[in-house]
């Protein structure tokens, strides 16, 4: 699963030869599975994802894992799918944050922006319209969702 450009795998490979240190906790070396499942950003994450989907608590050992949660949800097919779609998307805002980190010195954060800012520039907040619309909905339009304290929820519901 190292093939995920994290500092480990670039320093398996020779491509780089700085610190293999997570640039987030700064405290254990940087593979694919500490950043998306170990490491300390990445569980607050978690926490928050499985409160926002009210889901219990995650608990995950490996990458594998977060990948076949949504079997193991209890949720119905349409919510579970949903539920996998976020979990993708969450993988992905990580590896973003991690990103921005490395190459433009952006602090990561686990909050969701500013409520109502209208910019457009929420990551989770775009993700989740993406959701929608692979969830077979009719309509991905920005205007059905809202905020609610630092919370993205749609306004009908599931």
């Amino acid at each position: 699963m190292e093939r995920i450009p994290t500092l480990f795998s670039l320093a398996k490979r020779n491509a780089i030869s700085a610190s293999v240190v997570c640039p987030i906790c700064e405290e254990e070396i940087e593979s694919a599975e500490h950043l998306l499942v170990s490491c300390s950003f990445a569980q607050s994450v978690w926490c928050i994802i499985a409160g926002w989907c009210k889901v219990p608590p995650i608990f995950a050992f490996s990458i594998r894992d977060l990948l076949e949660l949504y079997r193991f949800s209890c949720l119905p097919t349409r919510k579970a799918k949903v539920f996998h779609a976020v979990c993708l998307a969450t993988m992905w805002c990580i590896w973003k944050a991690r990103n921005s980190l490395l190459f433009e010195r952006k602090p990561v954060r686990h909050t969701h922006g500013s409520a109502g800012s209208g910019h457009g520039s929420n990551g989770l907040e775009m993700n989740l319209i993406q959701v929608e619309h692979i969830s077979s909905r009719k309509s991905a339009a920005r205007e059905r969702w809202i905020w609610i304290g630092k919370k993205v929820v749609e306004k009908r519901g599931y």
